[in-house]
C-alpha cells in the first residue's frame, strides 16, 4: 500500500480537451498518468475511438478531431486528424 501510494504521487494529472467540429469539450476532471509519452499515447487512443464511432454511422462529411494534452499549465502534445469517407462514382 504504501509503494503504490509513493508511486500515485509521482504520477502526474493531465487534462484532454476535445475539438470536435468547431466545438470544444474542456476536460476539468482530468487523469493521472505515469509521464508525458502515456498522456500522448492516451489521447492517441481517443482520436482512434472517434474514427471508430465516425466509421459506424452515416456522417461521412468530414470530421475534425483534435485532442489537446495539458499538464495544468502547458500543453504537452496535440493529437489531430481529420476524417473523410470517399466514394469514387
Amino acid at each position: 500500500m504504501i509503494h503504490l501510494q509513493a508511486e500515485l504521487r509521482r504520477m502526474a494529472r493531465f487534462y484532454f480537451h476535445k475539438h470536435q467540429d468547431g466545438k470544444l469539450s474542456e476536460d476539468h476532471a482530468g487523469r493521472v498518468l505515469r509521464d508525458e509519452q502515456a498522456a500522448c499515447r492516451y489521447a492517441f487512443r481517443e482520436v482512434a475511438a472517434v474514427i471508430g464511432r465516425v466509421a459506424r454511422t452515416n456522417d461521412h462529411g468530414g470530421t475534425y478531431i483534435g485532442i489537446e494534452v495539458n499538464d495544468g499549465e502547458n500543453t504537452r502534445c496535440i493529437v489531430r486528424a481529420f476524417i473523410v469517407v470517399e466514394h469514387p462514382r
